[in-house]
């Protein structure tokens, strides 16, 4: 059963913390899949966003990666900051540009 990606879920990122982590600790999902029994088609398919895994499956990747809830969630902060941040530095940009393009054409007209 492939899980849609939801918005605002509380699964929204956990495909990049992993990914991260998993990087972050030199593993790759080779290894990751040979420790915690999981098949790397679907931990693969975790990394990629396609599917969330279950509480268990999480749980088994979190103990493999000697990993807590908590480093877990703070990831997730991490990321959603970083994402927050580039969405205002992109807003900063189109607001600049359409001050330049206004700009533009008032010289354009007269």
């Amino acid at each position: 059963m492939v899980k849609k990606k939801v918005r605002g879920s509380p699964f929204e990122g956990l495909d990049r913390a992993l990914k991260s982590i998993l990087v972050s600790q030199g593993m790759q999902q080779q290894q990751l899949s040979e420790i915690t029994g999981i098949a790397q088609s679907r931990i693969s398919s975790y990394m990629r966003g396609d599917q969330k895994p279950g509480l268990n499956n999480l749980s088994r990747m979190m103990d493999a990666l000697g990993i807590s809830l908590g480093d877990l969630a703070s990831e997730l902060r991490q990321l959603s900051g970083d994402t927050q941040d580039e969405l205002g530095a992109l807003h900063q940009k189109v607001e600049r540009l359409q001050e330049v393009v206004g700009r533009l054409v008032l010289e354009a007209d007269s």
